[in-house]
């Protein structure tokens, strides 16, 4: 998580009243979803993170088992299962990086060279 933009994120919206921001530490699958469970019912909107091709985290290992959209991520995913229960809305949020989208810097410069080629064809 971008903890600078968390935190202007905080400084610029966070009033106890209508927005609230709340990050709790567990230790385990269980005590995160009894946290979730617990807190769900108290917001009208919870937004996650979703990891992109990128290590399972060791609280979410179980619960992926489980899963049956994993384009929302684990706990997208457990959020709007009917078996959950949770009536909150839910954004699921996942940071675009070059690599996730399959660019590398090679195919960013062969891109380029292939526009030039293109470009340089259109005027011939």
């Amino acid at each position: 998580m971008d903890e600078e933009a968390v935190r202007e994120f905080v400084e610029k919206w966070v009033d106890d009243h209508r927005v609230t921001y709340v990050e709790d530490v567990v230790n385990g699958s269980d005590e995160m979803v009894g946290v979730i469970r617990r807190t769900s019912t108290e917001f009208n909107l919870l937004v996650v993170g979703r990891r992109a091709d990128s290590a399972e985290s060791p609280l979410t290992a179980g619960i992926s088992d489980w899963s049956e959209h994993m384009e929302l991520g684990v706990l997208g995913d457990l959020l709007t299962s009917t078996d959950f229960g949770c009536r909150v809305s839910t954004l699921v949020v996942q940071q675009q990086t070059r690599a996730a989208a399959g660019e590398t810097s090679a195919s960013s410069s062969r891109s380029t060279t292939d526009k030039q080629q293109r470009s340089t064809d259109a005027h011939v």
